[in-house]
C-alpha cells in the first residue's frame, strides 16, 4: 500500500513538475511548436498551444512511422535503384546494339549495293559485247553466204557451160587422132588419115572430118579404142556416153582428137557402134576456102579455134571451125 502510495505521489509531482515547467515555457512552446510537438514530454500539452493533441498525435506517429520507413526502406530502394541503373545500362548497350547492327546492316546493304551496281555496269557491257558479237557473226555469215552464192554462181556459170555450146563440144570430142578404123573395102586406117568420101562398112560415106583440141577432154578405153568420154555408144538398145559404159576405163588425155560425120549418121568400131559428130546451127565460115589454112588453138573472130572441119556437101569440099559459139546436137540414130 505504501508503495502504492509513493508511486502515485512521485507520478503527481513529476506531472505538476512537468506542468509547471510547461507553463513557464508556454511562450517557447508556441513559438518552436514544430520542433516540440512530436516530444513525448509535450505532445499532452498540444491543447495548450490551440493544437488538437489527437491529430498532433496522429501526426507524429505517421512521422515517426515515414521516418522509420524511410529508415528500412532506404536500402532497399537503394539496390533497386542500382538495378535500374544496371538495367539503363543494359537497355542503353542493346540500344547502342541495336545501332552498331543498324550502321553494319546499312554498310552491308551500301557494300552489297555497290556489287550489284558494278555487276549491273558489268553486265552492260557483257550485254553490249554480245549485241556487237552478234552483229560481227551476223557479218560473217552475210559474208560467208555472199561466198556461198559466188561459188554457186560460178557453179551454175560451170553447169550452164557444160549444158551450152562450150560443154557440149567438149562432151561430143570423139576419137584419138591414132584410133584404127576399118573402110568399107577392109582396109586398116588411122582416122586422121580419113578423107572426105572415103567409105566405112554398111555403104556409109564420110561427109565430114574434124580435127579437135584434145586438152582436158577426158579420154577412156574402150575395148581398143581411146575415145572422148562425152562420146555416145551404143549399149543395151540405146546411146550412152562412154563414160557410163561398164567396160570404159579412164586413161590419159590426147593431144588431138578426130571426130566424123557419116551418111548414116552413125558407124562401128571394133564391135562397138558409135554415134557420129552431128552439127547444127550457126558456125564459122561455112564455103569459106580461106579457113583450111586455121589450125586449131589459132584465134579467129576473137575466140579460140577449138576444131577445124571439112566438109563434103553435094559434092563440094567446104571449111569451117569449131568456136566456143558453135551447137551441136545429141540426136541421133542407129543405123
Amino acid at each position: 500500500m505504501e508503495t502504492t502510495i509513493v508511486v502515485v505521489a512521485t507520478l503527481v509531482a513529476a506531472g505538476a513538475s512537468l506542468y509547471m515547467l510547461v507553463m513557464n515555457n508556454i511562450k517557447d512552446l508556441k513559438d518552436n511548436w514544430p520542433i516540440y510537438r512530436c516530444n513525448p514530454a509535450y505532445m499532452p500539452f498540444a491543447g495548450l498551444v490551440g493544437k488538437d493533441p489527437f491529430k498532433n498525435f496522429t501526426d507524429c506517429t505517421m512521422k515517426s512511422f515515414q521516418d522509420y520507413t524511410g529508415f528500412v526502406v532506404d536500402p532497399i530502394m537503394a539496390q533497386f535503384s542500382q538495378v535500374t541503373g544496371v538495367v539503363t545500362q543494359i537497355g542503353g548497350a542493346m540500344n547502342d546494339m541495336r545501332g552498331m547492327m543498324a550502321q553494319t546492316r546499312t554498310g552491308f546493304l551500301g557494300i552489297v549495293g555497290t556489287v550489284f551496281g558494278k555487276i549491273e555496269n558489268l553486265m552492260s557491257q557483257f550485254q553490249y559485247i554480245i549485241i556487237r558479237m552478234r552483229t560481227l557473226m551476223a557479218r560473217l555469215v552475210g559474208i560467208m553466204m555472199s561466198f556461198v552464192y559466188i561459188f554457186y554462181a560460178g557453179e551454175q556459170t560451170g553447169q550452164s557451160l557444160i549444158n551450152g555450146p562450150v560443154g557440149k563440144t567438149m562432151n561430143f570430142l570423139c576419137f584419138d587422132e591414132d584410133t584404127v578404123i576399118k573402110t568399107n573395102s577392109g582396109n586398116i586406117t588411122y582416122m586422121k588419115n580419113l578423107k572426105l568420101g572415103d567409105t566405112l562398112p554398111h555403104i556409109n560415106t564420110v561427109t565430114s572430118v574434124y580435127s579437135i583440141d584434145g586438152t582436158d577432154v577426158p579420154m577412156y578405153i574402150l575395148g581398143n579404142t581411146k575415145v572422148s568420154g562425152g562420146h555416145k555408144v551404143w549399149h543395151k538398145d540405146k546411146f550412152i556416153p562412154v563414160a557410163e559404159h561398164p567396160n570404159a576405163v579412164r586413161t590419159h588425155d590426147s593431144k588431138r582428137l578426130v571426130c566424123i560425120n557419116t551418111h548414116l549418121r552413125s558407124f562401128r568400131i571394133e564391135g562397138h557402134i558409135f554415134m557420129d559428130f552431128t552439127e547444127v546451127g550457126v558456125v564459122s565460115g561455112i564455103a569459106d576456102p580461106a579457113l583450111a589454112q586455121i589450125n586449131v588453138g589459132d584465134m579467129f573472130d576473137g575466140e579460140r579455134v577449138r576444131g577445124t572441119v571439112r566438109h563434103l556437101v553435094n559434092g563440094t569440099i567446104k571449111f569451117n571451125l569449131i568456136t566456143d559459139k558453135s551447137l551441136i546436137t545429141s540426136k541421133v540414130e542407129k543405123y
